[in-house]
This record gives structure tokens, C-alpha cells and sequence, in this order.
């Protein structure tokens, strides 16, 4: 059947977020940084990024964002405790004041009863560069523990609307979430099992491990990612994050594995006001390579569908027709997601189906709406 396509771009309701291919900006400009495992846009200094080496990482990298060189924080290593394990970095505010957090969450043997999150003063750097040292006394630290065990993670969350704490998992087939109140006037805190996700360490579906993430500054937009793939959370108001990751997620189509530019991505953060967001990979187990950051840019595309049978508006599908429509909502490689009716003279709400679903088909009225 052939079937007639009507978009017309224009400012309303109906409207995607998708992400241009993988934009090279430039190599990262620090032979030390071979183990790049977390970054995130600042705050204080809105045009560098900090990324983070895994283990026990005492040094934080500043770099603009074509991977130049900028300054590096540096702090004494003995506050740290003898089997950290770094593994991504965050940006929080305490007192309205920015802060770097440094979590402690790596445990490849699973085995780690206390875990523990640092948390670095970010500088205004101005056009300062070389080493800057930040007395650990500045430095904050909390303990915690997972209330089911010790978890192996790489993926650490900052949530800017609760000011809670989230980690997902490595290791499990379904990746977990963790939440993790922040409380300086508790010396032990509990890391609470909120829920599983649909990815994970799952071979057979293409899933590697989760390996980083970041909740943009305004905390409606989240992204978790392994090596093969990202996904895209998107948060109603101010929700509980709960419910936000209990919605089924949208894979980022432009996101794919690269051997050859991303071998072994474990960084991910927004952009400032969410217009894109950055990647980098690890390069120290792979020889004669220097990793580059790259770049995937936001494209946001607003449709209206206008036609005799049927009108959209606010997401809400309104049938016009005297006939009962049928719809069929598929995925963007053509998987038949779900069907429904709709009446003469009744409505459907597309919301529930934008995270799933790229296109809507109703086959008896020759007509195809694209999602996103």
C-alpha cells in the first residue's frame, strides 16, 4: 500500500529530539588522561569541560570544548580511600555554591561493604591554566552502602531538582538503580534499590554494560549510555526520578559503536541548555591511540498534521472522520510497536507512544505522522 506523507513544519506540539552523527571537535589535549571516565560541563566556568581518570584519581581535567588544554585541579591522594575506584563525574550545588563530585563506585570484584563520594570546589579558572592545588580540607566527603550488597558502576547521577544521588549499575543482565539521599549530618548512608531497566549487561540484545551518564543542568533531560548505545530519558515537571526511568527509554539512532573513534566510550554530558552533548573514550588500553571529543548536536523538529479526516493538538490525535481510524504505531527500523482503534468523533492521546514509537500509520486514510 502506498501511503501519502504529510508534514509541515511549523511551531506546535508535536515534536522530536534527535541528534546529528558524531562530530569530531578535536583530541583531547592530555596524554595523562588515558582513562577518561566521567565528564561534565561546568558551572563556574560554563566553557570547559572536567573529566575525571578511573581508579583513585586525585587530578581533575579542564578542557574547552575542542579538547584543548586548560587546568587542572589537583588535590593530596590520601584523602581518598585505599581502594577507590572513580569511575565518573558529576556537578551539584551545595549552598548554591558548584561542586564536582568524584563517586567511588567502581568494584569489578563486587566485594566493597563502604563506598564513598567526594565532593571538589569547582574554581572560576578564568584564563588560569598549569595545576591548580585545592586543599583537602575544602574537600567533602559521605560514606554509603548499598542496602542489598556491594554493586559493581560506572554510571553516577546528579540530580539537580532533588539533590539526590543515582547509580546505575554495570555488571547485572538488567541494569539497577540506586538512590542515594544527600546528608552531610549522617556519617552512613543507604543506597536504595528503586528499580531495574530494560538494558544492561546483555549480549544478545547488543547491550555492553552501562557505562556513564549525566542529568542535564536543568534536570529534565537524562542520558545513560554503554558502548554501543545511549538512551534518552525525558522528565515530566518536577517528577520523581522513579518514574521517570520507569518509562520506557528512546535510543539515540545517531549513536553507534566506532573501533576506530570510540572503542571504549565511558564519558558522557549534556551541553549547556541541553542544545547537545559530548562523548570520549578511554585510550590507555588501546595502542597508538589518542581519543578525541565528539559531539552530537540536537535536532529538534516541530510537525502539525493537517487534514479532513483528523487534527493534532497539545500530542492529542482528534478524529474528524466518520469512519473508525486505525493506527498503527511503528518503531524507526519498521517494527510494529502497536495498533488501536480510534471512533468517529473520539480522541487518543499520543504521549504514551513518543518514547517508543517514530511513525504513526492509518492505513485507511493513506496517511503517515512522524513522532519524532
Amino acid at each position: 500500500m502506498k501511503y501519502l506523507l504529510f508534514l509541515i513544519l511549523v511551531s506546535n506540539n508535536i515534536f522530536s529530539t534527535e541528534f546529528s552523527e558524531r562530530q569530531e571537535r578535536g583530541i583531547i589535549d592530555y596524554q595523562e588522561l588515558d582513562e577518561n571516565s566521567g565528564m561534565v560541563v561546568g558551572s563556574n566556568n560554563p566553557n570547559i569541560i572536567w573529566a575525571v581518570n578511573d581508579g583513585a584519581s586525585n587530578e581533575i581535567f579542564g578542557f574547552d570544548k575542542f579538547g584543548k588544554k586548560t587546568l587542572i585541579i589537583k588535590f593530596k591522594k590520601n584523602i581518598l580511600d585505599e581502594n577507590t575506584d572513580i569511575e565518573d563525574l558529576a556537578l551539584i550545588r551545595l549552598n548554591n555554591n558548584p561542586y564536582l563530585v568524584l563517586p567511588d563506585i567502581g568494584d569489578n570484584n563486587s566485594n566493597k561493604q563502604k563506598c564513598y563520594i567526594y565532593f571538589v570546589p569547582e574554581p572560576k579558572i578564568g584564563n588560569q591554566t598549569g595545576v591548580l592545588n585545592i586543599d583537602i580540607d575544602n574537600i567533602l566527603k559521605l560514606e554509603f552502602e548499598y542496602e542489598d550488597g556491594p554493586r559493581d558502576a560506572e554510571c553516577f547521577l546528579a540530580d539537580p531538582i532533588s539533590n539526590n544521588f543515582y547509580i546505575v549499575t554495570k555488571r547485572e543482565k538488567k541494569a539497577r538503580l540506586y538512590s542515594i539521599p544527600i546528608n552531610f549530618n549522617n556519617g552512613h548512608l543507604i543506597a536504595e534499590y528503586i528499580l531495574e531497566f530494560p538494558f544492561g549487561n546483555n549480549g544478545e540484545l547488543g547491550f555492553t554494560g552501562v557505562t556513564a551518564g549525566d542529568i542535564s543542568k536543568e534536570g529534565n533531560l537524562i542520558l545513560i549510555k554503554d558502548y554501543n548505545n545511549v538512551w534518552l530519558y525525558s522528565r515530566t515537571g518536577n517528577e520523581d526520578l522513579k518514574y521517570t526511568f520507569s518509562k520506557p527509554p528512546i535510543r539515540i539512532d545517531s549513536y553507534n559503536y566506532s573501533l576506530s573513534k570510540e572503542p571504549q566510550g565511558e564519558s558522557i554530558c549534556w551541553e549547556n541548555y541541553n542544545t547537545g552533548f559530548f562523548t570520549a573514550s578511554e585510550e590507555k588500553s588501546i595502542p597508538n591511540f589518542d581519543a578525541s571529543l565528539y559531539y552530537f548536536e540536537e535536532i529538534q523538529t516541530s510537525v502539525i498534521i493537517e487534514n479532513e479526516q483528523f487534527n493534532i493538538q497539545d500530542n492529542i490525535l482528534y478524529s474528524k472522520s466518520l469512519i473508525t481510524l486505525n493506527l498503527y504505531f511503528y518503531n524507526y527500523i519498521g517494527q510494529l510497536i502497536k495498533n488501536e482503534k480510534l471512533s468517529p468523533s473520539n480522541s487518543i492521546d499520543l504521549n504514551k507512544y513518543i518514547n517508543q514509537a517514530h511513525y504513526l500509520i492509518l492505513d485507511n486514510i493513506n496517511s503517515i505522522i512522524k513522532l519524532r
